[in-house]
């Protein structure tokens, strides 16, 4: 059984927003990705949570160079 502990957080600050990306381990040692948005809305913070679990990283991994890939060169607005 891999008993290996992951305790790591990444942010990116989009505009009104944050979106917190947490790579955890669950109380059997298995990693998921913790997604969390912040933003605040009428002088609250609303959060918005999502959980992806080992068997799905790979496949949002994937989907997302599949879309860095068709993206190629084309400038984004930031």
């Amino acid at each position: 059984m891999n008993t290996t502990t992951f305790s790591e957080s990444k942010m990116i600050k989009s505009g009104d927003r944050n979106i917190f990306v947490d790579l955890k381990s669950s109380k059997t040692g298995k990693p998921y990705v913790h997604l969390c948005e912040s933003r605040m809305v009428d002088g609250k913070y609303e959060r918005q949570r999502f959980y992806l679990f080992e068997r799905d990283i790979q496949k949002l991994s994937q989907i997302l160079n599949d879309y860095n890939a068709l993206l190629g060169d084309v400038k984004l607005e930031e």
